[in-house]
């Protein structure tokens, strides 16, 4: 697996768990809910000057700095994502979506250290969500250590086994791993 489409893998899984947590929540015609609006329809530029507006009127809300971060995400914006997800985990040090943005941003900057830290501190926060082994499992990947990548795949897999998407996606990581 080639290093940008493992990349890509990252940031398919992180997009889909932004979009899972701004759509449970409740509408809102602030400038953070029409934000929030904006990235759930892929209109990321108009989302960042949302929150941008957001922050202007409430600079400690950590939401809209995951949300701001989040959009710079989605446009590839890898070095302006990091400071927003960093002031969100600092007004909100339990944010286990800002650590997962900030890691995956991390990633794509090839600060690998940086970016298994930010995995294994999600993972931490919230040892129960197979979705943060299946990221930091991948990230291991991307730098070789395959074992590794196997340990947190095993576990993915026993946390959420009825997930076929999951379990497709690391049986397929597996088959180009042996085939190399």
């Amino acid at each position: 697996m080639t290093g940008r489409r493992l990349l890509s893998v990252v940031l398919t899984i992180v997009a889909v768990m932004v979009l899972r947590r701004w759509s449970c929540q409740a509408a809102d015609s602030s400038y953070a809910g029409q934000g929030d609006e904006h990235l759930l329809r892929g209109q990321f530029e108009e989302a960042i000057a949302d929150y941008d507006a957001a922050i202007r009127l409430q600079p400690d809300d950590a939401e809209a700095f995951v949300g701001r971060g989040s959009a710079h995400l989605a446009l590839d914006r890898y070095k302006e994502a990091v400071p927003d997800f960093s002031e969100a985990i600092r007004l909100q040090p339990d944010d286990t979506d800002a650590y997962i943005g900030r890691g995956s941003s991390y990633l794509y900057l090839d600060e690998n250290k940086k970016a298994i830290a930010d995995f294994s501190e999600a993972i931490r926060l919230q040892p129960e969500d197979a979705d943060f082994y299946h990221i930091r499992g991948l990230a291991y990947v991307h730098i070789g250590l395959y074992k590794r990548a196997n340990a947190d795949f095993d576990k993915a897999i026993s946390l959420d086994p009825d997930s076929a998407e999951l379990v497709s996606s690391i049986e397929s990581i597996r088959r180009e791993l042996r085939d190399r």
